[in-house]
């Protein structure tokens, strides 16, 4: 090697060399190597997953790299990751069946060209850029709900908001997403359309920062799904925490109905949503007396059943084995009482017998209505007693 200096503005990875004499250009390298092994690295990203290649499994060719450099050029500082650790490493993350779709050799490429621009900020290189073309480039069905709603609701949502798109480790708020022509949209509608997202989404990998439920279960939606939304109050929030966007699509099946689809890149996890500890709760009838009604009597409201249930995220692996159990939240909604009105009646007597007859009547009514109101008030006791172990959900 000729210890002449390097001319000109000349680099070997990040760190110039100009001026120095060759033989004196491998201690200048050593250091940043060092610096950068012991505290930096790569990471790779699949998905939400994500695996840190540590520096201690490179290896740098210094005296390669200098004999190789340019004068006035900026050369590169050649290293090497061996396969096989690179292999055991990605196994952290990836399952045999996804493992065999990556083309190890330009992966390998990509990690040694980062290891020797020596980053002082640890970089992230995604996978899926090293995989075949059709196993991970195009978005497929995810998952799918469908929505119940009239005809011109469905219509004015639709010509706004036909698809959403969730960017790759971003967030995504619900009531965001509505335009200056929404607000002409009613709470009820906008709790059916994400309470719709929320659905879809439930059987993916995407996480649930922000949802609320009401004291009593919409129509229509199915105990478990419910997203309450309430402008400017209640929103649906949701994190897409893979590398890679999530598109939200809306398409309409017929004038009441539309179906909203989860699109992504298919990265081998599915996800099952599963129902446990359901229960229902009887309503109770609530008697009221009126004077002025024309029928003997009539319902002013009819009952509901109540309901609570645990919702669970199960994660797969492409070989059907369970990885992971997360439980996403625990509803609870009251049952609604029924309501009957009654017409008080008067027997036909005398003037005196009337009035006593009324004050007995009055008294015999008291007596009812305050049995109702004490069975109303044991009712909810025993809700209360039966859901001590359910969180109401965030309302």
């Amino acid at each position: 090697m000729q210890d002449t200096p390097f001319s000109d503005v000349t680099f070997i990875g990040p760190v110039e060399v100009h001026g120095i004499q060759k033989d004196d250009v491998s201690h200048r390298l050593n250091q940043p190597i060092a610096n950068w092994q012991s505290a930096n690295g790569v990471q790779l990203s699949f998905a939400d997953q994500k695996v840190d290649i540590p520096g201690k499994l490179f290896r740098f060719h210094v005296e390669e790299s200098i004999a190789a450099a340019v004068p006035g050029n900026a050369n590169p500082l050649y290293t090497t990751i061996h396969e096989q650790d690179l292999i055991e490493e990605l196994r952290k993350i990836l399952d045999e069946t996804i493992l065999s779709n990556v083309n190890i050799k330009s992966l390998r490429a990509r990690l040694e060209e980062e290891a020797g621009a020596l980053n002082t900020k640890v970089s992230v290189i995604k996978i899926s850029d090293h995989m075949g073309e059709g196993v991970v480039k195009r978005q497929s069905i995810l998952s799918n709900a469908e929505i119940k709603i009239d005809g011109t609701s469905l219509s004015s949502w639709l010509e706004s908001h036909s698809q959403v798109i969730i960017p790759a480790q971003d967030s995504f708020s619900f009531l965001e997403l509505l335009n200056d022509e929404d607000p002409f949209l009613s709470n009820e509608l906008l709790t059916k359309i994400s309470s719709g997202i929320y659905e879809a989404i439930l059987p993916t990998n995407i996480q649930i920062m922000e949802r609320y439920i009401g004291k009593e279960l919409p129509e229509g939606i199915t105990a478990g799904f419910e997203a309450r939304v309430v402008k400017e109050k209640m929103d649906l929030m949701l994190f897409n925490p893979n590398d890679s966007d999530i598109t939200i699509q809306f398409d309409k099946v017929n004038n009441r109905t539309v179906e909203v689809s989860v699109l992504g890149i298919d990265l081998g996890n599915s996800y099952k949503v599963r129902f446990e500890n359901k229960k229902t709760y009887e309503p109770k009838k609530i008697i009221q007396y009126q004077d002025n009604i024309k029928n003997v009597f009539s319902s002013e409201r009819k009952g509901r059943k109540g309901s609570s249930v645990s919702v669970y995220r199960d994660e797969y692996n492409s070989q059907g084995e369970r990885l992971k159990t997360t439980l996403i939240a625990e509803d609870f909604y009251l049952p609604v009482n029924e309501i009957i009105i009654r017409k008080i009646a008067y027997p036909e007597t005398s003037e005196t017998e009337t009035t006593e007859s009324q004050r007995s009547e009055s008294e015999k009514i008291d007596g009812e209505v305050q049995g109702v109101v004490e069975s109303e008030a044991d009712q909810k006791d025993t809700i209360a007693e039966d859901s001590t172990e359910l969180a109401n959900g965030e309302r």
